[in-house]
């Protein structure tokens, strides 16, 4: 019998779903484990870079964010007395990214859209109010 594998990823924030979309995109089983009982809406971080929004259009979740968010075209550096002190036109990135801007989305609503596409994939098992005691590996790979 072939070995199958299964990985698990243990946190429901944007790390652990952007991981477990990651690998049921390849094809391996996943079980995602979240000791709260839904997934997380704290305030983190808000701001989306182009290299992010990038890596996660192949999600399909990108359209939905923008919807949900604000596109700010520039980024700015402050200091607390000094006011502005250096501000990047993202525009100019137009050539090396399909979203010269930064995206003000909260990432629990990133959270919800990968949600929504692992909930129904059968290689992805959730389990949300499971706390992760401990892990090991009982397999040898390889």
């Amino acid at each position: 019998m072939p070995l199958q594998l299964r990985v698990i990823v243990v946190g429901a924030g944007p790390v652990g779903l952007v991981a477990a979309s990651l690998l049921v995109e390849e094809g391996i089983a996943v079980t995602l484990v979240e000791s709260s009982v839904d997934l997380p809406r704290d305030l983190r971080a808000s701001t989306f870079h182009p290299p992010t929004l990038d890596m996660l259009e192949r999600f399909g979740v990108v359209g939905s964010m923008i919807e949900q968010g604000l596109i700010c075209p520039t980024w700015q550096f402050r200091d607390r007395n000094e006011g502005i002190v250096a501000t990047f036109e993202l525009s100019r990135l137009r050539p090396d990214t399909n979203h010269p801007y930064r995206l003000q989305c909260e990432q629990w609503r990133l959270g919800e859209l990968l949600y929504a596409r692992l909930k129904d994939n059968p290689l992805a098992t959730i389990r949300l109010g499971t706390k992760a005691i401990a892990v090991r590996q009982n397999r040898r790979l390889g």
